[in-house]
């Protein structure tokens, strides 16, 4: 009974809040890429899933709970999140989607993106 309430939260967003998304990020522009660092302590890499657009990126995953929570019988606080979560980051300038790189460590998930540099082609005048 006291789990089925615990989902509830979750599912209800009472868990982090109402207006607060999950995982919170970071994104940092310099002129040559946009980096996005994401905090996703707990999760392990084969539980994420990134997807890079040219204007968004994708972020999905679950983050399980720990075993010892199917022994519990109070949940006494609650902070953290625990369950399924999709994010959708918009970008502000348009990326080279071909050459994004990805890292997770420490609980950090780096993505680096190429800014999109468009071709200047000179043609002459006839």
């Amino acid at each position: 009974m006291m789990r089925d309430h615990f989902y509830f939260m979750i599912e209800e967003g009472a868990a982090k809040g109402e207006n607060e998304p999950y995982p919170v990020v970071d994104l940092l522009l310099t002129a040559e890429e946009v980096c996005l660092l994401a905090e996703v302590p707990g999760i392990p890499r084969k539980a994420l899933q990134v997807k890079v657009y040219e204007d968004h990126v994708e972020l999905r995953g679950r983050k399980l709970e720990p075993e010892f929570f199917s022994k519990a019988t109070h949940f006494y606080k609650l902070e953290s999140f625990y369950g399924v979560f999709e994010r959708h980051v918009p970008l502000p300038v348009r990326v080279e989607v071909a050459n994004a790189r990805i890292e997770l460590a420490d609980g950090i998930l780096k993505v680096r993106i190429p800014r999109h540099r468009p071709k200047i082609i000179e043609i002459p005048i006839k």
